[in-house]
């Protein structure tokens, strides 16, 4: 028996949420925004109710939608008129260790692989294949990454 439109949406958010909870709030930097952003990607999910081949599919388009939005959000007018820079991070009210303020001052590319390999446990292959990225490239940005991050934390 097929799953309803309702059944998926409930079955993709108990999988999921904290998942892409992570991944937007390590774009954004705000959890606020985070929960905004990822009700978004559950509301396209609902709409388009799109087939998947395996739960893997599901997680991974779930993921790229969300990388998207986020992408998005940091590039709209409100943002860069209102919040850009320090104050996006500050404005949270959010209490944030000197490691989070590091992470979140890195570049987008190298924060998301940050988060993908530390917070969430993927290895090169599988973030390379979440991001559509060599897994050469993926080391890189994960070498230089954690140079960024060891010179910023030694200051």
């Amino acid at each position: 028996m097929a799953k309803s439109k309702e059944e998926k949406l409930k079955a993709a958010m108990e999988s999921y949420l904290s998942l892409l909870l992570h991944i937007a709030w390590s774009y954004v930097g705000n959890t606020a925004e985070a929960e905004d952003i990822v009700q978004e990607v559950f509301l396209t999910y609902y709409e388009k109710s799109p087939a998947f081949e395996s739960k893997e599919h599901e997680k991974a388009w779930l993921m790229r939608v969300t990388g998207n939005r986020c992408k998005n959000y940091l590039k709209s007018s409100w943002f860069r008129k209102t919040l850009l820079g320090e104050e996006a991070v500050r404005c949270g009210g959010e209490p944030h260790s000197d490691v989070q303020d590091a992470i979140l001052r890195l570049p987008v590319k190298y924060r998301e692989v940050i988060c993908l390999y530390y917070v969430e446990g993927y290895t090169i292959r599988e973030i390379a294949a979440i991001l559509r990225r060599t897994p050469t490239a993926v080391g890189t940005q994960l070498e230089r990454a954690r140079k960024k991050l060891r010179l910023e934390l030694e200051e």
